[in-house]
């Protein structure tokens, strides 16, 4: 969808939408429980139960236009709205009971500072562009919990614990170009050292004080977070992603990739057993048992051809194609191994996949709610 038909409906609203901001407030659960039926591998698993998200404001929380009648204001409405739907979609695929964290810029910065330090926090809080302040932040959710982490517009089609296997302590997804992690889905358990790694790259880059870091992420444009974390796995892994289970090498590698010189200037790292100790945060579950930190799970980002995606649909009964706008609508997240399509990267309603061109009265019923509507 064009910015310019978007605008002048949203302005064509402002006469019905500014008379019921009150009303248009989202309302959720303050539990805010799943449905699904709950598994009998739970127990056997590294990586803890517990549902991770961020973004600038808490989608589950209460949130409103605030007065603010801005064509800007409305359009950011109409998103965080829309992302809202697809996180609750998303916790609907978890029993009952599981435990959900979503965290705000504000909060953002307080597990930051508790994951790493008060200086990479600062520096996310000055980061200008929310997608790297919402990368690095799920490094700290991760770090300080373990669990499973999706970003706000991944629009998943099934529990992800259906393919990651238990003994896996790390997962994410190998990015559709190949050249980074599509780390929109990414779990780990709590202190896990690719995840450390990670943070203190991020820092590292913020400081300017390696030249070869700074020369890769600076050339990685719009995608610094996937890349970091691409040379954090591979830094710890001693190997390139693969999609599948990988099981950590026990000496270097070689490589032709950005990760050598990571290779040649690494330094063992002593692991913070501390992490045993912490005490239970409210709402998140921590597993209290060492972990190996030795095998990960990838799976891939791809788009399907129609032959590809009928071949899946076998597997996949319920599988239809995403109606949108946009060339990130038909990007999936997939295990091809065992051809299942386990989310689409991008929920229609974001802003990498917006919906067709709605009617007047569409835009309104979409963007005036009803408390409790969702």
């Amino acid at each position: 969808m064009t910015g310019a038909p978007i605008t002048a409906l949203v302005i064509a609203c402002a006469a019905v939408l500014s008379a019921s901001i009150e009303a248009s407030t989202l309302k959720t659960s303050s539990d805010f429980l799943g449905h699904s039926t709950p598994r009998n591998d739970v127990g056997e698993r590294e990586i803890p139960d517990g549902l991770l998200f961020n973004d600038k404001v808490d989608l589950l929380d209460q949130f409103s236009l605030q007065g603010d009648s801005s064509v800007q204001a409305f359009m950011d409405f109409f998103i965080q709205r829309e992302l809202a739907k697809n996180v609750k979609h998303t916790i609907g695929f978890y029993p009952a009971g599981y435990r959900v964290q979503f965290l705000n810029n504000q909060g953002c910065a307080a597990a930051i500072e508790a994951a790493h330090s008060k200086e990479l926090a600062n520096r996310v809080t000055s980061e200008p562009i929310g997608m790297y302040k919402s990368d690095i932040c799920r490094l700290a959710q991760l770090k300080l919990h373990g669990g499973y982490y999706s970003d706000s517009d991944l629009h998943v089609l099934r529990d992800m614990r259906d393919v990651v296997p238990p003994q896996a302590s790390f997962a994410s997804v190998i990015s559709l170009q190949k050249d980074g992690m599509f780390q929109a889905f990414l779990a780990a358990v709590p202190n896990h050292p690719i995840i450390s790694k990670a943070l203190d790259l991020s820092l590292s880059y913020y400081q300017r004080d390696n030249s070869t870091l700074n020369d890769i992420l600076d050339r990685a444009t719009n995608i610094r977070g996937t890349v970091v974390l691409r040379l954090a796995y591979e830094d710890w892994m001693m190997q390139p992603m693969g999609p599948g289970l990988q099981e950590k090498h026990d000496a270097d590698w070689n490589s032709q990739t950005d990760a050598d010189w990571m290779m040649r200037l690494r330094k063992k790292e002593k692991l913070d057993a501390d992490w045993m100790m912490q005490s239970k945060q409210p709402g998140l579950e921590e597993k209290l048992l060492q972990p190996s930190f030795t095998t990960a799970y990838l799976m891939e980002e791809g788009v399907l051809s129609d032959d590809e995606f009928g071949q899946f649909s076998v597997n996949e009964p319920g599988l239809k194609k995403q109606v949108g706008t946009g060339d990130n609508c038909e990007v999936v997240v997939m295990d091809r191994a065992n051809r299942k399509v386990l989310a689409f990267s991008h929920a229609v309603g974001s802003q990498s996949c917006q919906p067709l061109q709605p009617t007047m009265q569409g835009l309104a019923d979409v963007v005036v709610v009803s408390p409790g509507s969702l």
